[in-house]
């Protein structure tokens, strides 16, 4: 029975790493946008700073934040279902050999 599980031990532990790689990406694109969208934001403000009618103000920064903070989240929200694909994609194969005999 032990040895009948080994390879859906490996393929668990395998998918695990997939996870926990997903879901560190999704972090990373969440953090990443911010520190970008904070970044940028700074830069654009403070050239501007001395103008009469500047084209971005701190309001321009916050919408800024938002809209990069957003596409990011979009994006990690995404990456569940890349190993979804890829499941299917292993199932599609498995099929398409049965089929090709």
């Amino acid at each position: 029975y032990d040895s009948c599980l080994t390879p859906a031990r490996k393929k668990g532990i395998k998918r695990g790493l997939m996870t926990a790689l997903g879901a560190g990406l999704t972090w990373f694109c969440i953090f990443g946008g911010y520190a970008l969208a904070f970044w940028y934001g700074v830069q654009l403000v403070v050239e501007d700073e001395g103008k009469t009618n500047p084209t971005y103000t701190g309001g321009t920064l916050i919408i800024i934040f938002f809209n990069v903070m957003s596409a990011s989240m979009f994006f990690g929200q995404s990456v569940p279902y890349f190993e979804a694909f890829a499941l299917a994609r292993g199932a599609a194969a498995k099929v398409y050999n049965i089929i090709d005999r």
